[in-house]
């Protein structure tokens, strides 16, 4: 509410003219938007390594969501073995309704040495199973109960 204040006291003071719910909506876009996490928020859960070890897939999480409740925001990276270099994969969240994520919640399994599918498993939504090819960098979701 302090944001649509502020939108509101610059609107009067520069004589913009903006309705009563041009501000609203303004304003609870602006909040909407810059509650999301920033690239410094995020930092790394896990990392699975390939049987090989020629491969690395890291699992980065922002963990202070400035929402209560609201799902847990996840990146996924491959890296290659003897690089530092991180190709972004994807990006996902976790619903799990407020409570601490754990290597119970986000878990992988290595198929063979260049696929790995990792289960995210959240209270408020139901398993989701990303299966990674990592020589060729793809990915496919599959809605499927995860192992336990």
């Amino acid at each position: 509410m302090q944001l649509i204040g502020v939108i509101a006291i610059l609107s009067y003071k520069i004589d913009l003219q903006l309705s009563i719910p041009t501000v609203v909506l303004c304003g609870a876009l602006l909040s909407v938007t810059a509650c999301g996490p920033s690239d410094s928020d995020f930092a790394e859960f896990d990392t699975f390594h390939s049987p090989d070890q020629k491969h690395r897939v890291v699992v980065e999480m922002a963990p202070e969501n400035s929402l209560a409740f609201s799902p847990e925001a996840i990146r996924l990276y491959l890296v290659e073995q003897d690089t530092s270099e991180r190709y972004l994969l994807g990006t996902t969240s976790l619903a799990n309704d407020g409570s601490k994520v754990t290597n119970e919640n986000i878990r992988s399994e290595w198929i063979d040495s260049k696929t790995v599918r990792i289960c995210l498993s959240g209270a408020e939504q139901d398993d989701e199973a990303i299966v990674i090819d990592v020589v060729t960098a793809s990915i496919s979701v599959e809605s499927a109960r995860c192992a336990d």
